[in-house]
């Protein structure tokens, strides 16, 4: 327990240092797009217990919601169609991750093509997937500075992905977040689960799983925390919600 609480502190001493000024929700990408476009979005669960969206056409067919908003499938039901462009799916290498995207191009009479990102185009035209809003007054959270003592003794490695350290997963299966503004408390249980199991050894069909409800309609009612986040309304970017899991 120990090695947890040091492992959390340090990541949550990382969070802290960012400044916040407004509230960001973040509901799952997917289901907003599906949304915004008007079609069906659809809760499914794989033989793993991992949950997964479909985003389901007029036409009654359907398709990976993640891969229709990335345009590798649905591309005439797409934004892009809709505002006079076809849709290419574009992998980005940024370094130490890539990232897969949707682009929208059109090529003049001139044979002059124009592309630009999927996601652009929405926010040019006022159609953005996430929103921002004001953060509500509430009094600083005092406690959440972190003992300075407290240090990490491990170094950090070039890549960390829960599901396979040493052949071993960490972490429960994947879950679905849907149009809730409420990543904040799917990301602190993410890091919380996957520090827990390893620090207590525990992989595969023994981990354990938090319950993000919990954060979001129980902890966000807490003087300490309403401030911070709440609900489906998102949350600031004092990573109050990792504080509210160690305390």
């Amino acid at each position: 327990m120990k090695k947890f609480i040091i492992i959390l502190s340090v990541l949550l001493l990382a969070f802290i240092l960012a400044g916040y000024s407004q509230f960001a929700s973040y509901p799952n990408p997917a289901a907003s797009y599906a949304g915004m476009m008007g079609y069906s979005y659809e809760l499914r669960t794989d033989a793993n217990g991992a949950q997964y969206g479909v985003c389901i056409f007029p036409d009654g067919s359907e398709a990976d919601a993640w891969a229709f908003l990335n345009g590798k499938a649905g591309q005439p039901f797409s934004y892009c169609a809709k505002n006079g462009y076809s849709t290419e799916m574009r992998t980005i290498d940024h370094g130490t991750w890539t990232e897969e995207c949707a682009i929208c191009a059109k090529t003049d009479a001139l044979g002059k093509k124009t592309e630009i990102r999927m996601t652009d185009l929405m926010e040019q035209n006022g159609e953005s997937l996430v929103t921002l809003t004001e953060k509500p007054a509430g009094k600083s959270v005092d406690e959440m500075q972190v003992d300075p003592s407290l240090k990490s003794g491990l170094a950090l490695p070039p890549a960390l992905d829960w599901r396979n350290v040493n052949g071993h997963t960490y972490i429960g299966p994947v879950r679905d977040q849907g149009n809730c503004g409420s990543c904040y408390s799917f990301g602190a249980n993410a890091n919380a689960e996957g520090v827990y199991n390893y620090a207590m050894g525990l992989y595969d069909g023994n981990c354990i799983n938090l319950s993000e409800s919990f954060i979001i309609w129980c902890l966000s009612r807490l003087p300490a925390y309403s401030s911070h986040f709440f609900g489906c309304n998102g949350a600031d970017y004092s990573y109050a919600e990792l504080h509210a899991l160690v305390t």
